[in-house]
């Protein structure tokens, strides 16, 4: 069986099919380079389910979860009557001024890709403004800003970001051991899983 549902005024669709007790669904929206979103399923028990992050892809926003029918059903998004995509992060598009004070033991980036382990990462870094790092025991830490109106930087890692406020302004941070790959959030000590 089979399901599709109009996202953002029906610029974007989320298929949903049934495959052996597994639901597959595909999301997709036009990049509108606002910030970043998250995809929701809703069902006819009144139930909604978070299915996660619209990522870059191809010039698109994509989104591609499995998840077991049984869950869904328990959770009242099964069978699915609807979805959303809604901006959760708006992003700030380049404007933290490179000449705003900096936070205590901030410094700025400037080519935040030499930070990054990854080489996709290294890509989506290249001419990016307004991140500040900060030096740790494990490796580093990145600031991201963010706010209404641009492009969220580095959204492949945006599950590994926390929300900050840094000098009156609004950032995702993630935290990256000595090798540039992301560390787990809430992981503090230097022996910590790398999150790849």
């Amino acid at each position: 069986m089979e399901w599709r549902f109009a996202l953002a005024g029906g610029a974007g669709t989320l298929l949903v099919r049934e495959d052996g007790g597994t639901a597959l669904l595909t999301g997709e929206l036009p990049d509108d380079r606002r910030g970043l979103y998250k995809g929701w399923l809703t069902g006819e028990g009144g139930g909604r389910v978070l299915l996660g992050t619209f990522l870059p892809e191809q010039g698109m926003l994509r989104l591609h979860r499995r998840a077991p029918v049984s869950e869904l059903r328990k959770k009242g998004a099964w069978p699915p009557a609807g979805a959303r995509a809604e901006l959760v992060y708006p992003s700030q598009n380049g404007r933290h001024r490179e000449n705003t004070p900096l936070p205590p033991g901030w410094e700025r980036a400037g080519e935040p890709g030499r930070f990054l382990g990854d080489p996709l990462l290294k890509r989506s870094a290249q001419g990016l403004k307004g991140i500040l790092v900060r030096r740790r025991a494990e490796g580093v830490e990145l600031a991201i800003p963010f706010s209404a109106g641009g492009a969220l930087a580095l959204t492949p890692l945006v599950c590994l970001m926390a929300p900050r406020q840094l000098g009156g302004q609004s950032y995702l941070c993630v935290q990256l051991d000595k090798k540039g790959w992301p560390i787990r959030p809430g992981a503090d000590n230097p022996n910590a899983k790398r999150a790849d």
